[in-house]
């Protein structure tokens, strides 16, 4: 780690025989991130960006998709 990272402290938290594919705890300064995931695996963001897209077309007179 550098004397610039923004990385402050990586913690493994689960599945840690699984690699690079484990749960790890990422302790980060300055970097806002936002991750919305559903109990599917859905992307929170990207469904509601599709459902605001489907009511301004609706709303249109266009067919939702």
């Amino acid at each position: 780690m550098t004397k610039t990272s923004k990385i402050k402290e990586i913690k493994t938290v689960a599945y840690e025989d699984l690699g690079p594919e484990a749960i790890f705890e990422i302790k980060i300064k300055d970097f806002p991130l936002f991750v919305a995931h559903d109990l599917n695996g859905n992307d929170i963001f990207a469904l509601a960006r599709l459902t605001e897209w489907q009511r301004k077309n609706t709303a249109q007179g266009m067919e939702a998709i």
